[in-house]
C-alpha cells in the first residue's frame, strides 16, 4: 500500500510543480489581497479609568485615519470617542498592571489589507491629569496632539507616512525624562517645546519636513538629537534663550535669521537661563535657524 501511495503521489507533485513553474514563466500576477468592506459609520465611547500607581502607562495603537489628543480627561485616564466604518478598526481596551493599551480589534500596526477609499477612522481622545508615560504608535495618519498642561513623564511617538502636529501650549508640570519621535516620510510640527519640560528629545525621520519650535518657559537644560534623511529642518528659538546647534553629515544649506553666530562648526544664539543643546545629523537638505522675536 505504501508503494502504491508513493507512485500515486509522484505525478500529482509533478503536475503541481509544473503549474508553479508555468506561473513564474508567464509572470502571472499574484492573487489580489482581499478588499475590506466598509460598514455603516459607528461611534464608540472610550472611557478608561486610571490604574493604581504613581505613573500611568498608556499606549495608543492607531492604524490609519485621524488621531486627536488633548487634555480634559479629568480623573479618567482617557475620555473620548472612536468613529469608524470598518469592522476591523473597532477599538478595544486592554489593561494589565499599570499599563493600558487602546488598539483596534485587529492589530492595525501589523498592516491591514487594502480598503475602500471612503475609509473613516477617527479617534478623539482627552487624557487625564495624572502623571503619564504616553506611547503613540500609528501608521499613515494625520494627527493633532495638544498636550499642554498634561503631566507627561515620557512621550514616544512612532508613525509611518504621516502629517503630525504636537504642541505644548501650557507647561508640563512633570519633568519629562525623554521625548522621542520616530517617523517615516513625514511632516512633523513640534510647537511649544520650551513648555514640554523634557530632559532629552530624540527625533529620527526619513525624507520630510520637520519644524521644532522651542517657545515656552524652559526650566532646565535640555538636549536634542535630530537624525533625518534628505529633508528640511526648521529650528525656531525664542529671543533670549541660549541655544547651541552642532551639525553632522552632508548639509546642503544653512540659513539663519536673527542673532545667530557661527563658532567653528557650531551656531550659537546667546541669551540667559538654561541652554538647549542641539545636534543635527542629516543626509542632505536645508536647515533654517530662526530667532523668534
Amino acid at each position: 500500500m505504501r508503494n502504491f501511495n508513493t507512485w500515486l503521489l509522484l505525478p500529482i507533485l509533478a503536475l503541481a510543480s509544473a503549474l508553479v513553474a508555468c506561473r513564474f514563466a508567464l509572470n502571472l500576477p499574484a492573487p489580489p489581497s482581499p478588499v475590506m468592506k466598509t460598514i455603516p459609520v459607528q461611534t464608540d465611547a472610550i472611557q478608561v479609568p486610571a490604574l493604581a500607581g504613581p505613573v500611568a502607562a498608556l499606549e495608543l495603537n492607531f492604524a490609519a485615519g485621524k488621531l486627536s489628543l488633548s487634555p480634559g480627561g479629568g480623573s479618567l485616564l482617557v475620555d473620548g470617542t472612536a468613529t469608524y466604518n470598518l469592522a476591523e478598526l473597532k477599538p478595544e481596551v486592554v489593561q494589565e498592571g499599570r499599563r493600558t493599551v487602546i488598539r483596534h480589534r485587529q492589530d492595525g500596526l501589523s498592516g491591514i489589507p487594502p480598503f475602500s477609499r471612503d475609509l473613516q477612522n477617527t479617534w478623539d481622545l482627552k487624557l487625564g491629569s495624572m502623571p503619564i508615560d504616553l506611547v503613540v504608535k500609528s501608521g499613515a495618519d494625520t494627527s493633532s496632539m495638544e498636550l499642554g498642561g498634561l503631566a507627561l513623564h515620557s512621550l514616544e511617538v512612532t508613525s509611518g507616512a504621516s502629517r503630525s502636529r504636537i504642541s505644548f501650549s501650557q507647561p508640563n508640570p512633570e519633568r519629562m525624562e525623554e521625548l522621542r519621535i520616530e517617523s517615516g516620510a513625514s511632516t512633523v510640527d513640534l510647537q511649544g517645546l520650551g513648555n514640554a519640560n523634557f530632559r532629552d528629545l530624540v527625533l529620527r525621520g526619513g525624507a520630510g519636513q520637520y519644524t521644532l519650535d522651542f517657545s515656552g518657559a524652559l526650566k532646565d537644560e535640555a538636549h536634542v538629537r535630530i537624525e533625518t534623511g534628505v529633508s528640511k529642518v526648521n529650528l525656531l528659538i525664542p529671543s533670549g534663550m541660549n541655544a547651541h546647534v552642532a551639525f553632522n553629515g552632508a548639509l546642503s544649506n544653512i540659513h539663519t535669521t536673527g542673532g545667530w553666530q557661527q563658532e567653528g562648526e557650531e551656531y550659537v544664539l546667546s541669551g540667559s537661563g538654561p541652554t538647549v543643546w542641539i545636534t543635527l545629523s542629516m543626509g542632505a537638505g536645508d536647515v533654517e535657524l530662526r530667532e523668534l522675536k
